[in-house]
């Protein structure tokens, strides 16, 4: 029997682990919010395998024990087992208990700015993304920079996830209470990444597996995402037709893409186990749709996975889940 540690907060672990903080601990609430996230991922047990909750284990485990995470921490045990190919085993579900990286790589690879280092399409990719390290730079940014409309920026923590550690508003002075939380994050990570705020029209992901050989990935169909109006997630809608419709093919072909060159990328960096990026379409100040091809990568398990698993569990081409 093994476990599913369902830690969606993961992103706190390694927040902790690599940078100057000091961080909370998440609210009770937020935290059996996500608790109740996590039993979804009881879509992957074997039969006899538990789901352990950030709440009811927080971050335990013990050396030897089968465990598929949401997200590699360090101090994790390795899997006892080599998953070399996607050949090796014929459902992908079961590849997840083999694929595990480890903690320091997913950290790595998990950190925003890992993803503003690689090489971007600049057809599908936002403008003025920038590393801001100090309160002059950020004023420097939003004298200089083009913004989102009504001059809307957003400068995000490089460890986070729902929308959490992130200021975003409009306006190219920063002063008030704005200023003063900007300050602190700087602070608590040493570096805020910065872009400007892009209203969506549409949310995307793509998600996949990066496997031990040859740089062999897997790369699925993208999904829809439910975001609210900030742009945190709330769903996830799995019709593989009507998204690579609702994208058309050159959009489908850029987000496909930016998800493999994403997994290439991990897996050079060590990463092994499951992956995936955002994408959002949005229009320019010329009202022309554009792609943001990759907004994120996050290589841990995500609500991609979990949908399609659920997709396929039920033998339906089309599921749609809100959380």
């Amino acid at each position: 029997m093994g476990r599913i540690l369902a830690n969606l907060d993961c992103e706190l672990h390694w927040a902790k682990r690599l940078t100057p903080g000091p961080h909370k601990e998440l609210p009770l609430a937020v935290r059996q919010a996500l608790a109740r996230s996590g039993q979804l991922l009881s879509v992957f047990s074997r039969g006899s395998d538990e789901v352990s909750t950030l709440v009811e284990a927080p971050h335990a485990w013990t050396p030897g024990e089968e465990l598929l995470a949401w997200g590699q921490m360090m101090g994790m045990p390795e899997s006892e087992r080599s998953l070399e190919t996607s050949a090796s085993l014929g459902r992908w579900q079961e590849a997840l208990w083999h694929l595990r990286a480890k903690g320091e790589s997913a950290a790595k690879c998990n950190d925003r700015f890992f993803a503003a280092k690689l090489v971007r399409d600049p057809e599908f990719s936002l403008p003025e993304l920038r590393a801001i390290g100090s309160l002059e730079d950020f004023d420097h940014y939003l004298k200089t920079s083009t913004l989102g409309p009504g001059d809307s920026w957003v400068a995000k923590a490089p460890f986070s996830a729902s929308g959490r550690e992130r200021v975003r508003r409009r306006g190219r002075i920063l002063d008030g209470e704005e200023r003063v939380r900007v300050g602190r994050l700087i602070s608590r990570y040493r570096q805020l990444l910065v872009e400007p705020w892009m209203p969506r029209v549409a949310d995307y992901g793509c998600t996949g597996l990066a496997y031990e050989a040859r740089s062999e990935l897997r790369i699925f169909a993208p999904h829809q995402l439910h975001s609210d109006g900030t742009g945190v997630f709330r769903g996830v809608r799995i019709a593989d037709r009507e998204t690579m419709a609702a994208l058309g093919a050159s959009f489908a072909r850029a987000v496909q893409g930016s998800a493999e060159s994403a997994g290439h990328a991990l897996h050079a960096a060590g990463y092994r186990g499951p992956f995936g990026i955002d994408a959002f379409t949005y229009h320019d100040a010329a009202g022309n749709l554009r792609l943001q091809a990759r907004s994120e990568i996050n290589a841990r398990l995500s609500f991609g996975l979990v949908a399609r698993a659920l997709a396929e569990q039920r033998a339906q081409s089309e599921f749609d889940f809100r959380l």
